[in-house]
């Protein structure tokens, strides 16, 4: 069994967020060019970012890092970041105007989950590899690096992405939740379409395959092509999988009633909301839901849950400072009734969010809002500005929404 790795420690608020972020921007160019695709140990990738559990919560935000970023280098030396961030938004977009790709996933899930009292061989398998104790010994490492930190390099969650639906056989819906319940960073979107993509599900006859020698090179000789035999096995999918999912209109921002009353609900998919300032003296109450423990029908991680109620707590701590609101009422794990007692309870007529974005969030807030309007009481989210100007370009594939990337750079 591989050694426990030390605990990497991502700092639970909005400053340690900044911190991280100032600390990286010198390697934000050439450096991140050079060495971004290289997995030399969790303690050692120090030339990779590691802001993505922050930006996944939106305690910063893409436009924060661009700009701090282009505040210090070029261009063209940050472009390969640059990049990097604008495919957590095409992941973003492309969900929105393709919904059905998580409704479905979370279906299978379902299924996976009911078959594996039935199937004992499948149980077997994705128990080993769950735990790390494969005869893959380099896939063996990132699952234990995995649970222990909550974190993985983005080139070895390719690599273990693709062992996983092509070496052991494994659905690769069933490695989805496995990474959405243990990582820091785990967002629905970036996630789910990430597990399609390697499959060769999200662009058709495309599929991600790892092999022992690019292991080898990019993780600089710590696991040697001879210790990690890989052989391809072949995959048959329903023809649906194929399918790309029915595009969706993307949703609208919502327009508040300024001469009522306003509840603010603060959830994890956005803890710096930036409408804010516009509303003072309007936001009368806030209330805080975490909801993190919907990301799968098994239990999310702890290391994930710890993070996101402390990132929550100091997102409170800064709108209560801004709005100057003194009481709080927090929902750890807020159900729909106690929220909409809340709001009954304040008198509120609307309550007003940032936008909750496809996901097992906005699963939860569908059954909110059934439940509000039936109090006469309207729920209005609030759209990023950068939202609305990048996702429209995000339904096909990235590199066409790539081209788009100078409209949006020139607006920030």
């Amino acid at each position: 069994m591989a050694k426990k790795i030390e605990t990497v420690y991502w700092g639970p608020s909005r400053e340690h967020a900044l911190l991280a972020l100032q600390n990286f921007i010198p390697r934000a160019g050439k450096a991140y060019r050079k060495w971004r695709n290289y997995d030399l140990g969790s303690q050692k990738n120090i030339h990779v970012s590691k802001l993505s559990p922050w930006l996944r919560y939106r305690v910063i935000s893409e436009e924060e890092i661009i700009k701090a970023v282009l505040s210090a280098q070029t261009f063209s030396n940050s472009e390969k970041f640059i990049q990097e961030i604008f495919w957590r938004t095409y992941w973003k977009g492309w969900l929105e105007s393709h919904p059905s790709a998580w409704s479905v996933y979370r279906e299978k899930v379902r299924q996976f989950l009911e078959n594996l009292d039935s199937h004992e061989s499948l149980r077997e398998r994705w128990e080993k590899a769950t735990t790390g104790n494969t005869n893959i010994e380099c896939f063996n490492s990132w699952a234990h690096e995995l649970v222990d930190t909550g974190y993985l390099h983005n080139h070895a969650r390719m690599w273990f992405a693709s062992i996983w639906v092509f070496e052991l056989n494994l659905p690769w819906v069933a490695g989805a939740d496995f990474f959405l319940r243990h990582l820091l960073d785990g967002d629905p979107a970036s996630n789910t379409l990430s597990w399609r993509w390697t499959a060769g599900l999200h662009t058709k006859g495309k599929k991600y395959i790892a092999t022992a020698a690019n292991i080898e090179k990019f993780t600089n000789g710590r696991f040697p092509v001879s210790e990690n035999p890989l052989k391809k096995v072949s995959i048959n999918y329903d023809i649906a999988e194929y399918q790309t999912p029915a595009l969706q209109p993307l949703p609208r921002s919502g327009k508040i009633d300024q001469d009522q009353p306003l509840g603010l609900i603060i959830t994890e998919e956005d803890l710096s909301p930036n409408f804010l300032g516009a509303l003072e003296g309007k936001i009368t109450g806030i209330i805080a839901i975490q909801i993190i423990n919907h990301l799968s029908p098994l239990k999310t991680a702890k290391v994930v849950s710890d993070f996101s109620n402390k990132l929550l707590l100091d997102a409170i701590a800064r709108v209560q400072e801004n709005l100057k609101i003194s009481k709080t009422p927090v929902l750890k794990c807020g159900t729909v009734d106690e929220i909409v007692n809340w709001a009954c309870d304040c008198g509120y007529k609307q309550l007003v969010s940032s936008y909750i974005p496809v996901g097992p969030n906005q699963e939860f807030v569908l059954k909110l809002k059934k439940q509000l309007i039936s109090q006469n009481i309207e729920l209005i989210e609030i759209l990023r500005t950068w939202d609305i100007n990048a996702w429209p370009d995000a339904k096909n594939g990235f590199f066409p929404f790539w081209a788009k990337a100078p409209r949006l750079l020139q607006a920030l």
